[in-house]
C-alpha cells in the first residue's frame, strides 16, 4: 500500500515538473515577440522600432527588427525595401540588391524600390543597371525631382550628355533646383563643349550657394575657354579625348623631330670624313712638291 502511494506521488511530481517545463518554454518563446508590457508586437510596432534604430544609425538593429516585421508580413514591399536600405548602409550591397529586387517583385509599381536599387547600382559604378532602375522610378513618378537628378548623374557617367542635360532640366522643373543640380549640369555642359551654358549653370549654382566647393575654379575655367579661339578649344578636346582613351598621339612637332632628327648626325659624319679626305689630299700634294724640289 505504501509502495503504491509512493509510486503515485512520484508520477504526480513528474507531471508537475513536465508541466512547469512546458510553461517556462512557452513564456520564453513569447518573450521574443513581446514588448516590456507583455503584449505581442504587431508589424506596425516593429516597423516603428526599426525606423527608430535606423534614424539613430543602428542599422544592424534595424535589420534585425525589420526582418521580424517581414516574417509577420512577408508580402510588404516597403519592409523588404527598408531592409535593403539598411543593408546598403552596412556596406552589404549584394544583400541590399536582393531585398530591393524582392520589393519590386512584391509590388512592380513600387517606385521607391526602383529608386533604391538605382542608388546601389550607381554606388557600384554599374551605370547601365542604375539607369534602368532610375528610369523605372521616373516612369512611376516616384519623387520626380530627385529621381531625374540621379538619372542625370547616371547619364553623365555614361557620357550621354544630351540625356544628362534633359534629366537635370527635368529635375529643375520638378523643383529640385538645388546648387548640386546646377553644378552637375554645368559639368555636363563643360564636358560637352558648351562653355557658355556651363558658365550660366555654374553661376546659377553660385547664386544658390556661394560657398559650394570648387565653384569659383569652374567659373574661371569656363571664362578661360570662352576667351580662347575655336581652334584652341578643338585642339584641347582632341587631346582630352586621346588622354581619356589612354593612347596619346605624338604632336606634329614631335613627329617632325623624330622623322628628321637623323639628318644632323649623318651630316656631321660626312663633314668629318670630308675634312679627313681633304687633309690627306693636302699632305699628298705637299709630299709631291717636296720630291720635285
Amino acid at each position: 500500500m505504501k509502495l503504491r502511494t509512493l509510486q503515485t506521488m512520484t508520477k504526480n511530481l513528474l507531471r508537475v515538473c513536465v508541466s512547469l517545463i512546458f510553461v517556462l518554454c512557452v513564456i520564453s518563446f513569447a518573450e521574443e515577440s513581446t514588448d516590456p508590457t507583455g503584449e505581442a508586437k504587431t508589424a506596425a510596432q516593429l516597423h516603428a522600432e526599426g525606423l527608430g534604430f535606423f534614424n539613430q544609425g543602428r542599422y544592424q538593429d534595424a535589420v534585425t527588427v525589420w526582418l521580424k516585421e517581414f516574417s509577420l508580413d512577408p508580402k510588404n514591399a516597403n519592409t523588404a525595401n527598408n531592409i535593403g536600405i539598411a543593408y546598403m548602409k552596412l556596406g552589404q550591397q549584394d544583400i541590399a540588391i536582393e531585398y530591393h529586387k524582392k520589393a519590386i517583385e512584391l509590388n512592380p509599381k513600387f517606385g521607391h524600390g526602383y529608386y533604391s536599387l538605382g542608388l546601389v547600382h550607381y554606388d557600384r559604378e554599374e551605370y547601365e543597371e542604375a539607369k534602368n532602375a532610375f528610369l523605372g522610378a521616373v516612369q512611376l513618378n516616384y519623387r520626380k525631382g530627385v529621381s531625374h537628378y540621379n538619372l542625370g548623374l547616371t547619364y553623365h557617367s555614361l557620357k550621354d550628355y544630351p540625356n544628362a542635360e534633359a534629366s537635370y532640366l527635368q529635375a529643375i522643373q520638378f523643383a529640385y533646383n538645388l546648387e548640386n543640380t546646377y553644378y552637375a549640369l554645368g559639368l555636363t555642359y563643360f564636358e560637352w563643349g558648351n562653355y557658355s551654358k556651363a558658365l550660366a549653370a555654374f553661376n546659377e549654382a553660385k547664386k544658390i550657394n556661394p560657398k559650394i566647393p570648387g565653384i569659383d575654379s569652374q567659373i574661371r575655367r569656363c571664362d578661360q575657354f570662352l576667351e580662347k579661339p575655336l581652334s584652341d578649344r578643338i585642339a584641347f578636346w582632341k587631346d582630352w579625348k586621346i588622354d581619356s582613351q589612354g593612347t596619346k598621339k605624338p604632336s606634329t612637332e614631335n613627329e617632325k623631330i623624330r622623322n628628321e632628327g637623323w639628318y644632323f648626325p649623318v651630316l656631321c659624319i660626312i663633314f668629318i670624313l670630308g675634312i679627313g679626305v681633304f687633309v690627306l689630299f693636302l699632305s699628298k700634294i705637299a709630299r709631291n712638291l717636296k720630291h720635285r724640289s
